[in-house]
């Protein structure tokens, strides 16, 4: 288990590094490493997972929140919001990794302890979620749009409709208000989105009533690579960028308008 955790550890220093001004370790001093962090949290999850019955598979909390020592948090300043994105993702890693399902959509919040030392951290682990939780993932938010990234990203619907996608935020699901428009009884009408962060898109399911499965795991959080299968209710989307989709996979069909 520990070399897996040093892999999913090696990820996240090195997104931090990318995403955070400078080097992160810098910023946070030699007296706290970003591998006690991740280490703790990873044996958090251990701690609180629940076996689920009949299942391969355990119930963790959805919501962390990781108190740190408040000077070294006011150092960390405007790159808080990078970092819980980071996070978010390390936990989603190991719980594809571990078959840990979450409570709710994951969440990871660094908060300021005035009355930790230097060096000491301390994580309180919340079934459940905060209020605005049930809706935050479906929100159309302002945030500025990123570039999609040149490999094409697209999703081939039940084997015939190819769909460029061309937002960084895509909703998916039964509801006509989505971006995608499944015609399928049993997809939610907010099932699914999509959300284009640091040129991949990463799959959230939104409290669905059936579910989400990627290569025939069930997901909450899933970062998509080019294959992946996504099962929604009883339809079938193929995510695919420019080398598969380039390869005659998809045949002659004409592609459908490009989403955006």
């Amino acid at each position: 288990m520990l070399s897996m955790i040093n892999r999913h550890i090696a990820r996240l220093e090195s997104q931090l590094e990318r995403m955070v001004e400078g080097a992160f370790s810098n910023l946070l001093g030699k007296a706290l490493r970003v591998q006690d962090i991740a280490l703790q949290l990873a044996r958090e999850m251990e701690v609180q997972a629940k076996p689920l019955v009949g299942q391969d598979a355990s119930l963790v909390p959805g919501r962390y929140i990781i108190y740190i020592n408040q000077e070294i948090y006011n150092k960390l300043g405007e790159q808080i919001p990078s970092i819980h994105h980071a996070l978010v993702q390390y936990i989603t890693d190991i719980a594809t990794s571990y078959q840990y399902r979450f409570a709710h959509t994951p969440e990871v919040l660094v908060q300021g302890d005035t009355k930790l030392e230097t060096g000491k951290i301390r994580i309180v682990a919340q079934e459940t979620p905060s209020p605005k939780e049930h809706t935050a993932v479906m929100e159309r938010v302002d945030a500025e749009e990123e570039n999609i990234p040149s490999n094409n990203p697209q999703l081939l619907l039940d084997g015939e409709k190819p769909i460029p996608l061309r937002k960084s935020i895509v909703n998916i699901g039964r509801g006509r208000a989505n971006d995608i428009v499944i015609d399928d009884p049993y997809v939610s009408r907010q099932h699914i989105q999509l959300r284009l962060r640091f040129g991949v898109y990463t799959l959230f399911d939104t409290n669905s009533r059936t579910g989400t499965w990627v290569n025939d795991v069930q997901v909450q959080e899933h970062a998509l690579k080019s294959g992946d299968v996504i099962r929604i209710g009883q339809t079938r989307l193929i995510y695919l960028e420019d080398d598969e989709a380039s390869s005659g996979f998809m045949g002659t069909t004409q592609s459908m308008d490009p989403i955006g």
